[in-house]
C-alpha cells in the first residue's frame, strides 16, 4: 500500500504525521516542504499555479484524489493499492488495519452521515459554501441530463470522498477519470455530487462502510496544536494554583 494526500493553495496549513513509510504528500506550496518532510512524508511538488482562490485550489486537489498523476512512478507494482486521505485526517495503524480487513473489492469508501443521504441533500449542504454554490446552476443542469438521458438514480446513497482506498486501482480508474473530468468541466469542486452519479455504474466494485466505523480524527493540525498548547498551559496553571 501507498498513502497519498495533498494540499494546494497559499495557506500555511498543518500536516499530520505520515502513517507509513510509503506516504506521499503532493502540493504546489513550497513553504510546506520542510514540515512535510519533518512529518515523515515524501514531498512531491506539483507545478500548478498557486492561488488563494478556494475553487481553483480545491479543483487542483482532485488531480490527486482521483489518481490523475503518474501512478506507476510511486507504486512498487501496477497492482499496488493506494489510500487517498484528506490532509486534515490523522490516519493511524488501526485505521489501516480496518481498511485492509474490510475491503473485499476494488475500492473502499465511507457513506456520509445519515443527515446527508441523497444527492439533493448534498446539493442543499453545498449551497452553504460559495466555492460550491457558484457552479451549482450548471451542475444541476448536468444532473438533470444524467437523470433523464442516462437514467441515473437520484437516490443513490452519497459517499464521503475525503478518504478512498483504491484496493485495485486499475479496475476503478474509469470512475476516477469520469469524476475528475466532470468536476473540471463543471468547475464544481463538490465532487461528492458527481461521484454519487458515476459511482452507480461501479457499485459492484465498491465496498462501503459506515462513517462511525472508520472515523479518523479530522481537524486542522494547526488548530489541534493550539488546543494542545492551551491545555498544557491550563495544566501548569492548575499545578501553580
Amino acid at each position: 500500500m501507498i498513502v497519498v494526500s495533498c494540499y494546494f493553495g497559499t495557506k500555511n496549513t498543518g500536516v499530520y504525521s505520515a502513517p507509513i513509510k510509503n506516504s506521499y504528500f503532493f502540493t504546489n506550496n513550497t513553504n510546506l516542504k520542510n514540515l512535510i518532510l519533518y512529518k515523515g512524508w515524501n514531498y512531491v511538488y506539483v507545478p500548478f499555479d498557486i492561488s488563494d482562490d478556494l475553487t481553483k485550489s480545491s479543483l487542483q486537489s482532485k488531480y490527486i484524489k482521483f489518481l490523475q498523476f503518474d501512478l506507476h512512478k510511486y507504486q512498487s507494482n501496477p497492482n499496488e493499492s493506494i489510500l487517498y486521505c484528506d490532509h486534515k485526517f490523522f490516519i493511524q495503524n488501526h485505521h489501516l488495519k480496518f481498511i485492509k480487513e474490510k475491503c473485499k473489492r476494488a475500492l473502499l469508501i465511507r457513506n456520509t452521515p445519515m443527515l446527508k443521504v441523497s444527492i439533493q441533500d448534498e446539493i442543499d449542504h453545498a449551497m452553504m459554501q460559495d466555492r460550491y454554490k457558484l457552479a451549482m446552476p450548471q451542475t444541476i443542469k448536468w444532473l438533470e441530463t444524467m437523470y433523464s438521458s442516462y437514467k441515473f438514480s437520484k437516490t443513490n446513497r452519497i459517499m464521503n470522498t475525503g478518504l478512498i482506498f483504491y484496493n485495485k486501482p486499475d479496475q476503478i480508474l474509469d470512475l476516477c477519470n469520469e469524476t475528475y473530468n466532470a468536476c473540471v468541466d463543471l468547475k464544481q469542486p463538490e465532487c461528492q455530487i458527481v461521484w454519487g452519479i458515476y459511482s452507480q455504474k461501479y457499485e459492484h466494485l465498491i465496498t462501503r462502510c459506515n462513517l462511525e466505523d472508520l472515523n479518523p480524527l479530522w481537524m486542522e493540525p494547526l488548530v489541534e496544536r493550539f488546543i494542545f498548547l492551551k491545555r498544557l498551559k491550563n495544566f501548569f496553571l492548575y499545578l501553580i494554583i
